[in-house]
């Protein structure tokens, strides 16, 4: 299972309707409907990223990956792969794999109501996380996100993940936790990588779940517009005295040299 991941920048970004323009015009026109300038760029950066790593698996031309909303709303792409996209605060994540199914789902760790967990977790789950007499909200997190990354990997709604996952098994060691599901037919692990975020993939068969590969913001959108307009020439800079990330567009056809 290759993980993608891509971290926002605090500043707005100021290229946001050059970079609607490449995505689904559908999608492109839901997302401007966000109220939210955050919303908005992490659901694109989202989608760029899952085209960027579908590039890199496929080894396909960036330009040729097409996103689209398929049943249910699941992402989906031509060419064809099992994938997933999430976002939370600062973070858009990308899973791939080899399985039917693919889910991912992260998580910024941070207090919630109480009541919100007795909503979402079986008795056992409650158990687990208040075993020291407060809310653990890391390991609250841990389940949350494997339940909705096991919904997306199966293309159910939450609802349906809460009621079929409610007995699902727990096993602690360190910061991973392994979820199988009864029938064995679907598998879950999860981890903290990222600081102060929980990340959980689930896939129709056991694979296992490999580092993040992290991306700037600025370097997914450089990517995505030079794949866009293949003429804009190669001395651009992220900042004086920097060069962009030469390693990045290699698979795109470009031979960057050192910038001077």
């Amino acid at each position: 299972m290759e993980v993608y991941g891509v971290k926002l920048e605090n500043q707005a970004n100021p290229r946001i309707s050059e970079l609607l323009a490449l995505i689904c015009p559908r999608k492109a026109a839901r997302l401007q409907g966000f109220l939210s300038e955050l919303d908005l760029r992490r659901s694109l950066l989202a989608d760029l990223l899952a085209r960027y790593a579908i590039s890199q698996k496929l080894k396909v031309p960036y330009s040729q990956i097409k996103i689209y909303d398929g049943k249910r709303g699941k992402p989906c792409s031509i060419p064809c792969v099992s994938f997933s996209v999430s976002h939370s605060a600062q973070y858009a994540v990308c899973a791939l794999g080899e399985s039917k199914g693919v889910g991912i789902d992260i998580e910024k760790i941070r207090d919630l109501n109480r009541a919100v967990v007795g909503a979402v977790c079986s008795d056992c789950e409650k158990a687990f996380i208040c075993r020291n007499g407060e809310a653990d909200f890391n390991a609250f997190f841990k389940i949350w996100t494997a339940k909705e990354s096991y919904a997306k990997c199966e293309n159910i709604s939450m609802d349906e993940s809460l009621a079929r996952l409610e007995s699902m098994a727990l096993s602690v060691s360190g910061t991973l936790i392994d979820y199988e599901r009864l029938s064995g037919r679907c598998f879950c692990q999860t981890d903290t990588e990222l600081s102060g975020y929980v990340i959980s993939v689930c896939a129709t068969e056991r694979e296992p779940m490999g580092s993040v590969n992290a991306y700037s913001e600025r370097e997914i959108c450089d990517c995505a517009l030079f794949s866009a307009y293949p003429k804009i020439p190669y001395w651009c800079r992220k900042s004086p005295g920097e060069c962009f990330n030469a390693g990045l567009f290699r698979h795109l056809g470009y031979n960057f040299g050192i910038c001077s």
